[in-house]
């Protein structure tokens, strides 16, 4: 068996013709005009292992260099060598289509069904003064980069603190053992918000407080939604998740590479605006029922996302962290009957 190739002398740059060649007396290099060149056992030879497509190296015992880029004709000739097996399961074949198929599959479904008893398990041992914590972490960060000390009348503020408290009355203990209601100025660049933290602590915007002071059910429902955003956990939830998906993937497929991660950092992503839409309708759905227990009407939040999509239009769609304004305000009355 022999396999074409080229051969470098020791220390030197310029390459010669050669034929690589197995026999029963040995592994010999043979010139074009049929001289052998060097001669040696195969145990005395040092064959690099497969890399890719680059050129297979065999280095003689006194440092000649032959390299070929034929791979299967090196392999025919010396035989199997390290690396080949695995050089051979890299290569492109039909069936790798199957492969990534079954990986893709294989994380969808623990995406469905095994991330969320894993981030349920993970919620469940995070303990109170940790969230508390990372309350407080977060809130410290939003007040450096985009809030400022709320501006909202003593008398304003305790209207909205009257309405929280008698929305908790109605909150299992069990579901929320602390909370806080804070009051921030969020500039034009925020507007008419509020969001909860992992920990239970609920902002208020002076903007909102204001656009809703003639409508305190509306405000009710907005407090409600953000409440039950804590009760059923779902800022912790969409932490877990997106690490652990990342984790899931790291394992599968190793190191990923800078390409590979961006696109795996995009997908998490997408994946993760569907979780945070998912949430959103949740917390909709269970702002219903709170709101009725507290003696409140849940046309008022409804009135709430009406309003919000006469200021900042629908919203919604693939791309987006909410589900659209009109879509909410249709869901709520549907619940609400």
């Amino acid at each position: 068996m022999e396999v074409a190739g080229r051969a470098f002398p020791p220390g030197r740059s310029v390459s010669v013709p050669v034929t690589l060649r197995h026999d029963d007396e040995g592994v010999h290099l043979v010139d074009v005009d049929g001289e052998v060149w060097r001669s040696a056992e195969v145990e005395d030879l040092v064959i690099d292992p497969p890399i890719g497509r680059l050129e297979r190296k065999v280095t003689f015992p006194d440092g000649v260099l032959f390299q070929t880029p034929d791979h299967e004709g090196l392999q025919a000739t010396l035989g199997p060598v390290r690396g080949a097996a695995l050089h051979g399961a890299e290569a492109f074949r039909p069936r790798l289509l199957a492969v990534i198929f079954g990986c893709v599959a294989g994380i969808a479904l623990i995406w469905r069904f095994a991330l969320p008893v894993l981030v349920a398990f993970a919620v469940w041992l995070t303990p109170d003064t940790m969230l508390r914590q990372m309350d407080a972490g977060t809130l410290l960060t939003l007040d450096q980069l985009m809030l400022e000390p709320s501006e909202l009348p003593e008398d304003r503020r305790a209207e909205v603190t009257d309405l929280h408290a008698a929305l908790l009355e109605h909150v299992d203990p069990d579901d929320l053992a602390t909370t806080d209601l804070l009051f921030r100025d969020a500039g034009p660049q925020v507007g008419p918000n509020a969001f909860a933290l992992p920990g239970g602590t609920v902002v208020i915007t002076d903007a909102l407080a204001k656009m809703l002071e003639d409508d305190p059910d509306a405000l009710a429902g907005v407090l409600a939604h953000e409440l039950a955003h804590v009760t059923e956990d779902h800022g912790l939830k969409a932490l877990y998740r997106s690490i652990a998906l990342y984790v899931v993937i790291a394992l599968l497929a190793g190191d990923t590479g800078p390409i590979l991660d961006e696109i795996l950092l995009e997908g998490n992503v997408l994946l993760s605006l569907q979780g945070s839409r998912d949430a959103e309708r949740d917390a909709d759905a269970k702002a219903v029922p709170l709101m009725q227990a507290a003696g409140f009407d849940p046309e008022g939040l409804a009135r709430f996302f009406d309003r919000l999509q006469g200021i900042m239009g629908d919203g919604g769609g693939w791309s987006s962290t909410h589900p659209g304004s009109g879509e909410r305000a249709a869901r709520i009355r549907e619940l609400a009957r």
